[in-house]
């Protein structure tokens, strides 16, 4: 009797061990990276990301976090510097075209601060605190649409604009996945 309560005891530590020791998912293979991209609402946008940097690492998932931060932030600052350029540089008389580029490059401006705040979080282990900080910088591409629709409601959102901001909002479905993996995230 001794011995079956023993056997039944190795297991069981050999199987917590093995849950304790080891990485649910270790993402230093492209293959392995591929993968886990391909579980995200954004596969592609999530490859060109991770993949973008190879100086990067990608060896687990807190480095997958701050590699899609990264690109998130980049792309925000890309599209604060278009919304700001295009403010500058309109020559549209068309009403309120100049106000709403200028509220989408001040909102814009403040989430990519922000951005910039959650990759120190990130490298902090705060994961809890950076997605908040990266959800609260998802807002501003839909202030930034709502102030066409608030002072330009005859004017489209420009194309650089919106491709930036698409692929920023893609971006944000890449890292909210991420996130998903290591803390619990309600929708």
């Amino acid at each position: 009797m001794a011995s079956s309560y023993s056997s039944t005891y190795m297991v069981v530590v050999a199987l917590i061990l093995a849950v304790v020791c080891t990485d649910p998912i270790v993402a230093s293979d492209p293959k392995e990276v591929a993968r886990i991209c391909s579980r995200s609402l954004e596969p592609e946008a999530c490859k060109e990301c991770v993949f973008s940097d190879p100086s990067r690492g990608i060896d687990d998932i807190p480095q997958l976090i701050y590699t899609a931060v990264f690109c998130m932030y980049t792309q925000m600052v890309y599209a604060h510097d278009h919304a700001d350029g295009l403010a500058q540089n309109t020559t549209s008389g068309l009403p309120g075209h100049r106000t709403a580029l200028q509220v989408c490059s001040k909102v814009l401006f403040g989430a990519s601060n922000t951005l910039g705040d959650a990759l120190t979080m990130v490298e902090d282990a705060k994961y809890y605190d950076a997605y908040s900080n990266v959800k609260r910088s998802r807002w501003a591409l839909i202030s930034c649409d709502n102030a066409f629709g608030k002072f330009a409601k005859d004017v489209v959102v420009p194309n650089p604009l919106v491709d930036d901001m698409t692929l920023t909002k893609r971006l944000f479905d890449v890292v909210h996945y991420f996130f998903s993996l290591i803390i619990k995230i309600n929708p």
